[in-house]
């Protein structure tokens, strides 16, 4: 690897978490800057497609398989796990960050956005309805586990007051 030159851009060259801590320290010491980071942020995070959310939480569960379940079922040092737990537990897993962006969004008044998260992990449950019968992957040995967590989704809306069929325009 050569060394950067001499005109390199340090910003480009700086990892993400530099730049984040660049970015804080430029909102903190410019209230105009800050209210423009807010804006851009919120306009960022209202933006959401439901079919993009869909794509990648249908994604996320159907790359768990048959190996994935065998490195976190049976005897372990805390005593046996259950394969049909520990499918539950990785499909759990593999949705949680969606499920906190419903929480995450809804919080900051974005419920349209949150909304669009929502049908989107929605659509991705039914999804992988249809693969409930491949033994390779690991949806097939938790198949309340998309109506269940449908479940799920409904009342993290209905906890945020938000409508699942309010009209989406």
């Amino acid at each position: 690897m050569s060394a950067p030159r001499a005109g390199a851009s340090a910003l480009a060259l700086s990892s993400e978490a530099e730049k984040a801590a660049i970015l804080d320290e430029l909102v903190a010491a410019d209230h105009e800057l800050e209210d423009r980071a807010e804006r851009a942020a919120r306009s960022r995070l209202a933006q959401v497609e439901t079919a993009e959310v869909a794509s990648a939480v249908t994604a996320a569960l159907l790359a768990l398989d048959q190996e994935d379940l065998a490195g976190n079922a049976g005897s372990t040092r805390h005593g046996y796990v259950e394969p049909t737990e520990a499918a539950w537990l990785l499909l759990q897993a593999a949705v949680e960050p969606w499920l906190e962006d419903i929480t995450r969004r809804a919080g900051l008044g974005l419920a349209d956005a949150a909304r669009r998260v929502g049908l989107g992990i929605l659509e991705a449950l039914q999804r992988i309805e249809e693969h409930l019968r491949n033994d390779d992957l690991l949806v097939s040995w938790a198949p309340d586990f998309a109506s269940e967590t449908a479940d799920q989704v409904a009342r993290l809306l209905a906890a945020a007051g938000i409508d699942l069929a309010a009209d989406l325009g």
